[in-house]
């Protein structure tokens, strides 16, 4: 599955803090990505939130991103002018993105991740000139996509682009629910083999960040 994706807290400053955009209240617990290491995969579970930690593991499908060319998961690139009226002195004039299903792995343990409107923050960011991009055998498609945005001066025009790729450490935060597993084994002769996937809904936000000090919500 392929969808559009909602990018925020990814600043060329830095990254936003998750706990400032998800928090409900302050009865809710925060872990950040460094402590979720007991929270596993096969604690979760079907029908309930969940918050996770793991890395990256593709599932049937994989992407290529469109500036340093690197197979991954999700990809947003985008392409900044100098403003001294915007934030931080840049202004966005396009941002592509897009986004495959994937596996969050933690040991034996693995479930689904249904992409369709995730919220990403990822603090890995490479970042590029106009000048260096134009010297970039994997950018070419992307130079000629948006050559009129990146005429003029290089030193004012400035190109990110950030990723999940294979064995990323990431945490995950959404609603956990089960569903048949093509490649898994059945544990009773009644029963298909489950695997749990992790997705949003109407009431719970799928949040996906590699940030090791971003907050996550946790149950107790």
């Amino acid at each position: 599955m392929v969808a559009v994706l909602i990018v925020i807290g990814v600043l060329f400053g830095g990254l936003v803090g998750v706990t400032l955009f998800m928090s409900p209240g302050p009865a809710t617990p925060f872990k950040t990505l460094a402590q979720l290491n007991r929270l596993t995969v096969g604690n979760v579970l079907d029908g309930e939130p969940c918050t996770i930690g793991g890395v990256v593991h593709y599932g049937d499908d994989s992407l290529v991103s469109p500036v340093t060319g690197r197979r991954c998961a999700y990809y947003s690139a985008r392409i900044m002018k100098a403003d001294v009226h915007a934030t931080g002195g840049w202004k966005e004039l396009v941002c592509e993105h897009e986004a495959v299903d994937f596996f969050v792995v933690d040991g034996e343990h693995k479930a689904r991740v249904d992409v369709a409107d995730m919220v990403v923050l990822v603090g890995d960011v490479v970042e590029r000139d106009a000048y260096e991009l134009r010297e970039m055998a994997t950018a070419g498609a992307f130079c000629e996509r948006h050559a009129d945005l990146l005429s003029g001066r290089a030193d004012e025009t400035k190109i990110s682009e950030m990723i999940l790729e294979q064995d990323q450490a990431v945490g995950v935060s959404g609603f956990a629910t089960a569903e048949a597993d093509p490649s898994g084994t059945a544990t009773h002769y009644r029963a298909p083999p489950k695997r749990l996937v992790i997705q949003a809904t109407n009431e719970q936000t799928l949040l996906i960040v590699d940030d090791p000090q971003a907050g996550l919500p946790v149950s107790d």
